[in-house]
């Protein structure tokens, strides 16, 4: 429901805009219309005719001229002279002279054009153009600013100031910085208002999405360590049940084996709380680290020879170009961090696991990579986040919490160092930085 009331807000918010600027743009439009018409209509007024006053005192015959009127003329020496593309029309209001009116058929586009450019600031519209007069059809003149293409909005003068027969029409390429300056305060508002709704939006998306990852995260978290804790709670009290029920004639070798498998099985649990403690714990105590200096190479080698790594001497291979190398770190965070990346390839891991640590100038690199099936590149930025496990494996089958690798950064951040996950040559590489003592 409110993903919908968001959609129609949004829609509204984009129609307002649309429907501002579409306004705005007819008003533009119908403002050309107005620039040409006026300039037009001013062009005929002032440069349409002529009218010149000529004394005559005979005329040859009758004389017909286009737009006039027929008079009576009766031979004489004096005649009114046609110049260039001028039509002289003769209309007499007595016999003795008359009043010549000259009307051109071409128009003087530059003259023309001075009217439309005065009528066009005057309304602030900007742009190139072009104009075009023509007589039955046939172009005569044609004027044009800029670099100016046919491709644009063509309109036609109708005002009744035009010659019959004549057209004029005007092609223009509008800037739409006039709509812009009309009506900016409103689309101005309406666009920022509009970025502020999407990036409401995203922001109520984002937060969702992460809350809903979170209980995601939690519900697989709670199963996951629910079933790891029924595992050996179960097989403990299968085992002291044993002693109980199965030792009739209470031998104490027997009482004794089970026991210590059930030890075994309290043991793990006790380890699984002290994960989770440790995750909890290093949030407000990893500024009271008690940091000595610690050699890695023998912290590497005393961890290769622990449970569960020493079962598995012929999967894991120690590479060091040095012998010995000084780190200034807290004894217990530091192993217990090493321990959770190397478990991690162990238990996702292919069939080989190689350590590899060098040192330069400054820092030791210390790189534990595994030739498993690797890891989906969009789950690579969230590996290390707290409780996240890789969704669609067996949360069951391969034990874990979610907060190894979580509480590995934390810590080797803690010590000034950076861990980073990448795939090469089908290899997973994990590549641990940490500054040495100098």
């Amino acid at each position: 429901m409110v993903w919908l009331v968001a959609s129609l807000a949004l829609a509204l918010q984009l129609f307002r805009i649309w429907d501002t600027y579409e306004s705005l743009r007819q008003k533009f439009h119908r403002d050309i219309k107005t620039a040409l018409d006026k300039a037009v209509e001013h062009y005929y007024l002032e440069f349409g005719t002529r009218t010149i006053s000529i004394r005559t005192d005979s005329f040859e015959k009758l004389n017909e001229i286009d737009e006039g009127t027929s008079i009576p003329k009766e031979p004489s020496n004096s005649k009114v002279q046609r110049a260039g593309n001028e039509l002289v029309n003769e209309d007499f209001t007595e016999n003795k002279w008359a009043v010549v009116k000259v009307s051109k058929d071409t128009v003087n586009m530059l003259l023309l054009k001075g009217f439309l450019d005065n009528e066009m600031d005057y309304y602030g519209l900007k742009g190139t153009y072009s104009i075009r007069h023509s007589l039955r059809g046939v172009e005569i003149n044609e004027i044009a600013t800029g670099n100016f293409s046919n491709q644009g909005y063509t309109i036609t003068s109708d005002t009744r100031e035009i010659p019959l027969s004549h057209k004029i029409e005007f092609t223009y390429h509008p800037d739409f910085s006039y709509i812009f300056i009309q009506g900016g305060i409103e689309i101005l508002l309406s666009i920022i208002f509009l970025l502020l709704f999407i990036f409401a939006l995203w922001k109520l998306y984002s937060t969702a999405k992460r809350q809903r990852d979170l209980v995601t995260l939690k519900n697989d978290f709670v199963n996951n360590l629910s079933h790891e804790f029924k595992t050996p709670i179960s097989a403990a009290k299968v085992a002291i049940e044993a002693a109980h029920n199965f030792n009739p004639e209470n031998n104490i070798e027997k009482n004794k084996k089970y026991l210590k498998i059930a030890g075994n099985y309290l043991d793990q649990v006790s380890d699984m709380i002290d994960r989770l403690l440790e995750s909890a714990s290093f949030e407000s105590e990893s500024d009271v680290l008690e940091k000595n200096e610690i050699d890695l190479v023998k912290m590497i080698e005393g961890i290769l020879k622990e449970s569960p790594f020493d079962h598995h001497y012929d999967r894991i291979e120690f590479f060091s170009n040095t012998s010995s190398v000084k780190i200034q770190a807290d004894q217990f965070h530091m192993k217990r961090s090493l321990v959770n990346v190397m478990d991690n390839a162990l238990k996702y891991g292919g069939q080989k696991i190689i350590i590899r640590l060098e040192i330069d100038q400054k820092e030791v690199s210390l790189s534990i990579s595994d030739n498993g099936p690797g890891i989906a590149k969009e789950e690579m930025p969230k590996i290390f986040e707290q409780f996240y496990r890789i969704p669609g494996e067996n949360l069951h089958l391969v034990k874990g919490h979610g907060i190894g690798l979580f509480f590995a950064k934390k810590v080797i951040e803690a010590h000034n160092g950076t861990i980073e996950l990448n795939l090469k040559n089908g290899w997973t590489n994990f590549i641990i930085k940490i500054p040495k003592v100098s």
